[in-house]
């Protein structure tokens, strides 16, 4: 669902397309400053070894912390 170019990574623009998006039905309440904000974070969090893609280890172990 999140890889949506097949590539085995996230990227910033895919994990928008899902949580942005008609996908999940959400609507964009924040500025687009606040928005950027929130994803450079994610990406800080999520992307461990800052290649600038999340990588399958790297979401798996980003969803066991938030179990």
């Amino acid at each position: 669902m999140f890889d949506q170019d097949g590539d085995h990574y996230i990227s910033v623009e895919e994990m928008k397309l899902i949580f942005h998006g008609s996908a999940l039905g959400f609507e964009d309440h924040v500025t687009e400053d606040d928005d950027n904000e929130v994803w450079r974070k994610i990406m800080q969090d999520a992307d461990t070894n800052n290649d600038g893609k999340i990588s399958y280890e790297e979401f798996y172990n980003q969803m066991v912390k938030l179990i």
